[in-house]
C-alpha cells in the first residue's frame, strides 16, 4: 500500500518471490460504488491466512482486516515516529494497528536484493534495508488503518 508518495505496507509472505507461483486465494469479491471500494478473498490458506478485506474509503482512510493463524509482518519505506500501535511519517500519514499486538519492529528487517529470474542475486553494494513490523493477531484478528491528511 503506498499513501504520501512511499510505501507505507508491504507484505511480507511468499508471493514475494518471484521464482515460485504464489499461493491462491479463493472466493474473490471486489466492489466500487464511488465512495467506498472493497476487496474480500479467503486465505492464502497455505499461509495461515483466512478472510482478509481491503477498504478504501475515499478520500484518504484505508483499512486491511485480516483473520490469521500468524503474525501479520511489513515493511514500509523511510523511518516512520512510532507512538504506541501507531507509525506516523512527516506529511501525517498514519499507519494505526487497530487491533492486533506489534510484537516486533526490526530497523533493518528486510534488505531489498535484487534477484535475476532465474534465482541468482545481483551483486548490490548498497542494498536497500527497510523497517519492519510484525503484528500478532488478537482473537485471530489483526486490524490495520492507513490515514492520508
Amino acid at each position: 500500500m503506498h499513501a504520501g508518495g512511499r510505501a507505507v505496507l508491504v507484505d511480507v509472505s511468499t508471493a514475494n518471490d518471484i521464482n515460485k507461483t504464489p499461493p491462491t486465494t479463493e472466493d474473490l469479491i471486489v466492489v466500487d460504488d464511488g465512495r467506498r471500494a472493497a476487496i474480500r478473498c479467503q486465505g492464502p490458506t497455505s499461509e495461515g491466512i483466512g478472510v482478509q478485506t481491503v477498504e478504501l474509503h475515499r478520500p484518504g482512510v484505508l483499512t486491511i482486516e485480516r483473520h490469521a493463524e500468524k503474525p501479520m509482518r511489513w515493511w514500509h519505506m523511510d523511518q516512520p515516529t512510532r507512538l504506541g500501535n501507531s507509525f506516523k511519517w512527516p506529511d501525517d500519514v498514519r499507519l494505526q494497528v487497530e487491533i492486533g499486538e506489534v510484537s516486533k519492529v526490526a530497523e533493518k528487517g528486510f534488505v531489498d536484493s535484487p534477484v535475476h529470474f532465474g534465482g541468482m542475486k545481483y551483486a548490490d553494494p548498497c542494498p536497500h534495508e527497510y523497517q519492519t513490523v510484525e503484528v500478532t493477531p488478537v482473537n485471530g484478528v489483526v486490524k490495520l488503518a492507513i490515514y492520508r491528511p
